[in-house]
């Protein structure tokens, strides 16, 4: 039978929903080894995790809240070999021992060094004071 199998990394970062604090890394190996020194808890036995949803992890708010934790990365490992991280967006309370993570996809990390970034100039820009 066939199991889905998921890791997923509780993170404590200085990133933020925002993108106005960004990292940005010269390759995979880099950026995975700066998030993988920022795990809070990680849990190697959860089902597949979809893109923007919610994962319930057996923690409670509290530890996470006390943890400062912002931030996860999630790899689906019978479907890719692929990190995808995601900010924490709600910690929401379910019980003593259950809290759901509401989490929206960082694309900047996810995807960024998947493109090639080519030459390129700006035209024209626009500023906040005309």
């Amino acid at each position: 039978m066939f199991t889905p199998l998921s890791e997923v990394r509780l993170l404590s970062v200085p990133l933020k929903l925002s993108n106005k604090e960004q990292i940005l890394f010269n390759s995979r190996s880099e950026q995975y080894n700066y998030f993988s020194n920022h795990i809070y808890r990680n849990f190697t036995d959860f089902t597949y995790q979809r893109k923007d949803g919610i994962i319930r992890v057996p923690i409670n708010a509290e530890t996470l809240f006390n943890a400062h934790c912002n931030y996860v990365m999630y790899d689906n490992k019978n479907f890719s070999n692929k990190w995808i991280y995601a900010y924490i967006t709600e910690i929401e309370y379910i019980n003593s021992s259950v809290t759901h993570l509401h989490i929206k996809t960082d694309v900047l990390q996810t995807w960024l060094l998947d493109c090639q970034l080519h030459t390129s100039f700006i035209v024209r820009e626009t500023v906040k004071n005309d």
